[in-house]
């Protein structure tokens, strides 16, 4: 009966190693205290700099946003 299902030889496959739990949040350490400065200082911009996202470290170079030339006002 076990011909049937492919028996015989039986391999043993390893249950893969868990990976750790993720670290609890602190809300007291120095980079969750600078994220908060920085989300209190973006709500309290008014106008257009209230709605920027990035900032010049998380743009491309070589695009308008990073300071790359326009090929549409170039002469």
């Amino acid at each position: 009966m076990s011909s049937i299902f492919g028996g015989g030889s039986t391999t043993v496959v390893q249950a893969p190693t868990p990976t750790p739990p993720p670290t609890m949040p602190d809300p007291f350490s120095p980079a969750s205290q600078e994220a908060a400065r920085k989300a209190a200082a973006q709500a309290s911009a008014g106008g257009r700099n209230s709605t920027i996202l990035s900032t010049a470290a998380s743009r491309a170079s070589g695009t308008l946003a990073g300071g790359g030339s326009s090929k549409l006002g170039a002469s």
